[in-house]
């Protein structure tokens, strides 16, 4: 979008993701019937957060692939479906040739395949078939060039960008005499 519009079009870019992400996390909220002024609040530091931390770098479309993988892993958890299997390992793939946040969403698959481990009392052949299912959307971190999965390039990363790259930085280190966030607080209160 730079080459196209240069900077106009990096912060239309933004500003897109951004009501995507909103939009998705609405979504997202509104399926499991919250009270609406807990929609408001959370929606609202959602918001912020997108404000404090977005900033022009590869990272800007990990946040909505983390609530697509949130949104598609639990509709996995309410009803096993290879269909939605295909979906997540679609995605985990485009993810992880596109960033190395990918690892997000296979932190997050592996929370949720050792809560499907834990629920079995014992393994029936439909769950050995869904074990290997599951094993090998993990494995589907390594369908890219490099043939690199992006757990395992956390192991050889330079701690040096932790200082100097924002998205490695906590996302509200903040502190209380920030203007900014007492005038955000003040105006959900």
């Amino acid at each position: 979008s730079y080459k196209v519009a240069g900077l106009a079009g990096l912060q239309t870019m933004k500003a897109f993701v951004s009501v995507i992400a909103l939009l998705l996390v609405f979504n997202y909220i509104r399926r499991y019937k919250i009270l609406v002024n807990l929609q408001v609040l959370l929606l609202s530091i959602f918001s912020y957060g997108l404000c404090s931390r977005f900033s022009l770098r590869p990272e800007i479309l990990s946040i909505p692939l983390t609530i697509i993988a949130l949104q598609r892993f639990q509709t996995l958890r309410e009803a096993w479906n290879y269909k939605i299997l295909i979906q997540v390992s679609a995605l985990l793939i485009f993810w992880s040739n596109y960033h190395v946040s990918a690892v997000f969403g296979f932190v997050v698959w592996g929370g949720f395949f050792l809560e499907y481990i834990i629920s079995w009392n014992r393994l029936e052949k439909r769950q050995w078939k869904q074990l290997i299912a599951f094993f090998s959307t993990f494995f589907v971190g390594f369908l890219n060039p490099a043939l690199s999965h992006p757990a395992l390039a956390l192991l050889s990363f330079d701690p040096y960008w932790l200082k100097v790259i924002s998205e490695y930085t906590r996302p509200l280190d903040i502190e209380l005499a920030d203007s900014t966030f007492l005038v955000y607080v003040l105006s959900i209160i």
